[in-house]
């Protein structure tokens, strides 16, 4: 909920792609459809270099692993047009179909 004096600034989406689905090529698919998408964090804070020497280090998170592994951000910012918004939504649509 927005107050009316104040508004949010999305800069990320991000999904959680299926199991099993080729994150790069996914990328890949919405690159050549000009859609930008990153990982912003592909490294869980439990393996970070900080807390390589913590006890943290040793701990298994299979749950945080796997989202790390299928985590996807795609364009998102107050521009966005209707038909950008609707490429978008079509495009990773048909990159879960061939990929």
């Amino acid at each position: 909920c927005e107050a009316e004096s104040r508004r949010h600034v999305y800069h990320q989406y991000t999904i959680l792609l299926p199991e099993g689905v080729n994150r790069n090529g996914i990328m890949e698919y919405l690159n050549a459809r000009a859609i930008a998408s990153a990982v912003y964090y592909p490294v869980p804070l439990h393996r970070q270099n900080a807390f390589s020497e913590d006890e943290c280090s040793r701990v298994r998170l299979p749950v945080t692993e796997s989202i790390v592994q299928r985590c996807l951000s795609l364009p998102i910012y107050p521009e966005m047009t209707e038909a950008q918004i609707q490429h978008v939504c079509e495009s990773v649509v048909g990159a879960l179909d061939e990929v």
